[in-house]
Formats: C-alpha cells, structure tokens, sequence
C-alpha cells in the first residue's frame, strides 16, 4: 500500500539571540498527524537553556493515502481488534508536552537534556539523554521513566513504572568518505533495556 510517510511545513523564528521558537504541522511521521511548538531560551553568556514542547495530535489510519483513522483499533486479516498507539476509545485529537532543561559543553561537543511531561499516550513521566557528536556524527543514550496511564494499566493488566534504556545513532554519508559534509544522514533510535 502507497502511504504519506511524513510532510511537514516548518517555521523557526528568531525573537532576540537567546529565544527561538518552532512551529510544525503536518503528516509528522508515520503514525501521527498533528503540530507541534517548540520554544527555547539560552540562558545569556551560559551553557544552560530551558524549553518547552506542546503536541496536538491524532493518528492516522494505516489503511489509507494520508487519511486520519476513526478509532485507534484495526482488525487484522484474522477479524481479531488490534491496539493502536493511544488510549482505548475514539480516535480523539490528543495533546502532549514536555518542559525541557539542557546543557551543552562546546568543548566535548556534548549534551545533557532533562525533559518532563505527558507523552503520547498519555502516561506522565521524565527523559534524560546525553550524546555527543564528532565531525557531523552523534551518538546517544537515553534512559526514559514515566507512570502507567489508566488505559495502559487495563490492558497490561499490572501497576507499576515503565523504564526504557537506550542508544540513538546519527551518522551522515560523509562520514564514510573524505570529501564534502552530506546532508543525507542515517538516524536510529532502538531499545537496549525495557
């Protein structure tokens, strides 16, 4: 089946040298249709910044060009329902946000950032990553803990915290030859411990 992968029309806006701000909206990847803004305040003459993320999103359905589903269930070829990404019920608009702390050491080229909020679906909780980058090159780790929501609970059937561990990898093509930087860059994220 042919699908929207992701379409996204961006604007970033400068306010003065130390505040930015992000606005997004569109098919932000494959599973979800919404916006997204991003605001960030450097912390003048300092390594330090704070930011924040708000998301309005809905999914979108799996079986369709760029359509947006009506429930966020889907029945397999064996007429057996399938849990989506967000709580059970309607496929309702969904919002999400983060509160973001940071700090970059132009030195090591490295990175420390605390997130805080509600994720997509619908459990509380924090993020910490830490990378560091070489030549165009980024590696990560991250390490994820959030509550369980309502939803999450019924259908996992326990209570307690969910925790995930991982690495995260952005690699561009220069790096495999000498020559001009390339904007065309491998990006994984995956699991290491969950």
């Amino acid at each position: 089946k042919t699908r929207v992968w992701k379409g996204v029309l961006s604007y970033l806006h400068k306010f003065d040298k130390n505040l930015w701000g992000l606005g997004e909206a569109g098919y932000l990847d494959y599973h979800y249709f919404g916006a997204n803004v991003w605001g960030r305040w450097y912390l003048k003459d300092s390594p330090f910044w704070l930011g924040g993320r708000v998301t309005e999103f809905k999914e979108r359905d799996y079986d369709s060009f760029g359509g947006l589903a009506d429930s966020n269930y889907r029945v397999d070829e064996n007429l057996t329902a399938i849990y989506q990404y967000k709580p059970y019920g309607d496929n309702d608009w969904t919002t999400a946000w983060w509160l973001e702390g940071g700090y970059h050491d132009p030195t090591y080229n490295a990175d420390l950032m605390v997130r805080y909020g509600k994720f997509a679906d619908g459990d509380k909780g924090y993020r910490v990553d830490a990378r560091r980058g070489w030549n165009g090159v980024v590696v990560g780790m991250y390490y994820t803990d959030t509550d369980v929501s309502q939803a999450r609970k019924d259908a996992a059937r326990f209570d307690k915290s969910y925790t995930d561990v991982g690495m995260y990898l952005h690699i561009p093509l220069s790096f495999w030859y000498a020559g001009r930087p390339s904007s065309t860059y491998f990006d994984q994220e995956f699991t290491l411990l969950s």
